[in-house]
């Protein structure tokens, strides 16, 4: 069972002379949970004093589902949302980690490069360069055209919603099982800084640092940075070493400005280094059917496994209220990544018969949407121009 323990340190500073400084050591929120990944914690609250009515209210969610804020329990489509709150709760590192507290979802993230999505049973197995799946993924509304970019780490994220269904009308094609959409933190107008730290078994450390800096009263920029690190969870008896270790980096860099009240422009860079070991395989040796099959016996790893991934996105965002209730929203993307997972494929410790394969891909992906939406009593609709190349 995979253990971690979680230490989360947040500072919001007031304003002394002039200059920022934090308040004192109670403004501090520090916490440290113990969480594991079979079960989910449970609170129990405290009964209500003499005198006073016991209470108990939901805190009220507002998703993007249908491309426009709405309250969760307003839109008319099958919505799991999962607050920052819940991710850090639950120490999520990536869409992999909340499958198993999201019905419906499955989510094969032992390759970082390849995974693979399900939703109500519905995937796609095939990752050749011209194969869709059939779920896709958004980042900030943008579409990750490549599965190979799609499994990014949670570093800085407001929610996480997954749709399940066709959501074709809405989000086009490729959405035939349903549709995960990541939306990131935006900057905010006022200084914060936030630290996270969580070790686990296997050496795993996880350390995320925020800092979020209002340079003008309408010009913000943040940024945050992910590092993830495992040990290899297989020794290796020959060599020693342990097999199967994580090794990555991420981190975004995001700029909002607002030149009047009715504008809002959000650019932001993210950017994705990864360096694994590939999927772990124990080969069969060529005396491994005279064996006892009850007794204790060591075998080689398979080795020479190995996967890379470079990703860069760019992203700008401009919403503009253009009367009351008529937005129109612009959404403009470049990413581009490369992708590298070599692999045994002859499944034997024998190295005269040693075959390996290298699935290379290298992607670049510009995507354009113009949206038009109203929101009123009378109209409540929304066009989309999509032009993914």
């Amino acid at each position: 069972m995979q253990k971690y323990w979680g230490v989360q340190v947040t500072g919001i500073p007031r304003r002394i002379g002039g200059r920022p400084a934090f308040h004192h050591a109670s403004a501090l929120a520090i916490s440290l949970s113990l969480a594991f990944a079979a079960s989910s914690a449970h609170a129990e609250a405290a009964p209500p004093a003499a005198g006073e009515t016991a209470t108990q209210g939901l805190d009220e969610i507002v998703v993007t589902a249908q491309k426009r804020e709405e309250r969760l329990q307003d839109v008319p489509v099958s919505v799991v949302a999962v607050s920052s709150a819940k991710i850090n709760e639950l120490h999520a590192i990536s869409l992999g980690s909340l499958a198993a507290f999201t019905p419906g979802l499955v989510v094969d993230d032992s390759s970082v490069t390849q995974p693979r999505f399900t939703i109500r049973g519905v995937a796609t197995d095939d990752f050749g360069i011209g194969t869709e799946p059939a779920v896709a993924v958004f980042v900030d509304g943008i579409y990750t055209a490549r599965t190979g970019s799609a499994l990014i780490f949670f570093n800085d994220i407001e929610r996480v919603e997954v749709l399940k269904g066709p959501q074709g009308t809405i989000f086009g094609r490729n959405t035939s099982a349903g549709a995960i959409s990541i939306v990131t933190k935006k900057p905010e107008d006022r200084f914060t800084t936030t630290a996270n730290f969580d070790f686990g078994n296997y050496g795993s450390k996880r350390i995320e640092a925020m800092v979020n800096v209002p340079l003008t009263h309408n010009l913000q920029v943040r940024g945050d940075v992910l590092i993830n690190r495992r040990d290899g969870w297989l020794h290796d008896a020959v060599t020693g070493k342990g097999r199967g270790f994580i090794h990555t980096t991420s981190g975004r860099i995001s700029a909002r400005w607002t030149p009047d009240s009715a504008t809002d422009i959000v650019f932001a860079w993210d950017h994705d280094e990864t360096r694994n070991d590939g999927p772990v395989a124990i080969g069969i040796s060529q005396a491994a059917l005279s064996r006892d099959p009850f007794g204790p016996f060591t075998n080689d790893v398979v080795g020479g496994a190995r996967e890379t991934r470079l990703l860069n996105g760019y992203a700008l965002t401009i919403n503009r209220d253009i009367t009351d209730g008529l937005k129109l929203t612009s959404i403009s993307s470049y990413r581009r990544f490369s992708t590298s997972n070599r692999e045994d494929e002859d499944g034997t410790n024998d190295p005269t018969r040693y075959l390996d394969t290298d699935n290379i891909e290298s992607n670049k992906s510009f995507y354009q949407e113009l949206r038009l939406s109203h929101d009123g009593e009378k109209l409540d609709t929304s066009k989309n121009r999509l032009i993914l190349a």
